[in-house]
């Protein structure tokens, strides 16, 4: 960073990157090897398969949240948080069948209390109907 100032305190702030092109081609092709291929999915799910060269952390760019489970080979794995957002597991070195499922973690709970809901409502109508206040 580069910082200029004049009499008026302005202050005028230039960036300047580089990158080591070698260093990022390496990099991008260790990681392009070690994808996940999506072979199926829909608004509720994500299957695909990869082949670790190595045991490795499956990072994703799938923001964390626990109505995430993880399956791999069919074996649900345990899910965990990388830099505060992103979700992420553990797998094994070799190929694997990967199955992403989400479930909302409170649409259970939603849907009992709205099951709930209507049979009191339901309820409280046939009495009040037996009663001849409706």
């Amino acid at each position: 960073t580069i910082k200029f100032t004049n009499d008026d305190s302005n202050i005028i702030d230039f960036y300047s990157y580089s990158i080591n092109d070698s260093k990022f081609k390496e990099f991008y092709n260790k990681i392009n090897s070690n994808k996940l291929n999506v072979t199926d999915f829909n608004e509720k799910e994500l299957i695909g398969n990869i082949n670790a060269t190595e045991d490795k952390i499956m990072f994703t760019s799938i923001s964390y949240d626990e109505g995430w489970s993880i399956y791999v080979d069919n074996k649900k794995v345990k899910t965990y948080m990388i830099d505060n957002s992103y979700l992420a597991f553990d797998i094994k070195k070799g190929k694997h069948i990967v199955k992403m499922v989400y479930f909302p973690v409170n649409m259970l709970k939603g849907l009992i209390i709205s099951i709930i809901s209507i049979i009191l409502m339901i309820i409280l109508k046939f009495i009040l109907k037996t009663k001849g206040v409706i």
